[in-house]
């Protein structure tokens, strides 16, 4: 049974009328929190929509997980923290906060912003790998040393950005807008946009999250299969703000 599904809470109920279509059980009857049923969808999502796209190579932007932080700060940082010396008039900047978790490790786009007079992309950074970049900006084609680049690079289990730019030319660089498949809308959605610090959920069930109509009974019976492990489930406190109102009605 497809359903279109566009918030947590909305995968969750879509869920539980798969498990009483299954077992003829009113979805009432559940003794799953709705924490862990969202833990286990979450997860088999992830999966089979990474096995489904990056490992059969097929096309990113008919993934609808996709999520975009309009805009992640940037802080400008010594050479000795970057893959290599920059070119004359260039320089590397690093995201002040490590990114979300992303299915393929990395962004779909990095998309420069210009602040001032309202936030407006003009540009994006093409990506290259963290142990290529000297060849890159070294080479003969000076377009090449200078042009914006981006990468990643794990640093204490975290995942930071760091982008590369002549500051001449983007000397108003401070932040960029992040497009990626991202594991978890939850920490996307409490990103600390434009550095401004971690932001609390009031509604995190209401938050964003999408599962493609077809993989969704592939995820559905992973999760259903894996729920069946479990006894007693419904002790515990709701991780989710304690909003574990599975209503859908009341709030639509």
């Amino acid at each position: 049974m497809n359903q279109n599904i566009k918030s947590i809470r909305h995968a969750v109920e879509a869920f539980k009328i798969f498990f009483e279509d299954r077992t003829g059980r009113p979805s009432s009857s559940i003794i799953y929190p709705s924490k862990l049923i969202y833990f286990f969808l979450k997860m088999y999502r992830n999966k089979v929509s990474y096995e489904d796209r990056y490992i059969k190579a097929r096309s990113n932007e008919d993934l609808n997980v996709e999520l975009t932080i309009p805009c992640v700060s940037l802080e400008e940082v010594d050479q000795v923290e970057c893959p290599c010396a920059p070119a004359s008039g260039c320089s590397f900047f690093k995201s002040t906060f490590p990114l979300p978790r992303m299915l393929n490790g990395m962004p779909n786009s990095v998309t420069l912003i210009k602040k001032g007079g309202g936030q407006k992309n003009y540009g994006a950074f093409t990506y290259v790998d963290w142990y290529n970049f000297e060849d890159k900006i070294n080479s003969r084609v000076k377009a090449q040393a200078t042009q914006p680049y981006f990468t990643m690079k794990n640093i204490n289990s975290n995942r930071h950005l760091y982008v590369y730019a002549n500051v001449e030319e983007y000397s108003s660089l401070q932040a960029v807008a992040v497009a990626g498949n991202f594991s978890d809308p939850l920490e996307v959605a409490s990103f600390p946009v434009c550095g401004k610090g971690l932001k609390e959920l009031c509604a995190p069930m209401d938050e964003e999250f999408v599962i493609e109509e077809e993989i969704q009974s592939k995820v559905f019976e992973l999760t259903y299969n894996a729920l069946s492990g479990f006894k007693n489930a419904s002790t515990g406190v709701d991780l989710l703000n304690n909003n574990n109102n599975d209503t859908v009605s009341k709030n639509a």
